[in-house]
């Protein structure tokens, strides 16, 4: 399957912020696979939490394209200077914390009630220095 990998217009927004659940912010914006028919095939969505964090929102319908969308966000998402990626998971998401903790984010926190009612909403975390998907690993 050949696809490419770019910055997300605007207008695709919601195709991300409808799967991941999560509200867009005046600094959000996204990188996407596009397929050959113009389809979305996976989008990460990136929203600057701390001047030190960059959050990452990730949906996909083709697999296939994650490594590619991954490399990407991480070297736009950490910049020069960022020392954290996180994601925020709701806790009854478990292919969501499967993903996060296979692309080598880390379970930090966990907030009772923190989703909704009964779901808690899982903190995943990976410094920069640990990121296998930038080219160079920068070590504070």
């Amino acid at each position: 399957m050949s696809y490419e990998v770019c910055i997300a217009p605007r207008d695709d927004f919601p195709w991300l912020l409808s799967r991941a659940k999560v509200v867009e912010t005046n600094k959000f914006w996204a990188i996407e696979a596009i397929g050959r028919n113009g389809e979305i095939k996976g989008m990460i969505g990136l929203d600057l939490a701390t001047p030190n964090i960059v959050q990452f929102h990730i949906a996909l319908d083709a697999p296939i394209a994650l490594r590619k969308l991954t490399k990407m966000a991480c070297k736009v998402g950490f910049g020069a200077t960022r020392k954290y990626g996180l994601a925020a998971v709701p806790g009854n998401n478990e292919r969501s914390i499967k993903l996060a903790k296979h692309l080598g984010a880390r379970e930090v926190y966990r907030i009772p009630d923190g989703w909704k009612d009964g779901v808690d909403l899982v903190m995943l975390l990976m410094a920069r220095e640990e990121c296998r998907w930038l080219d160079e690993r920068v070590v504070a």
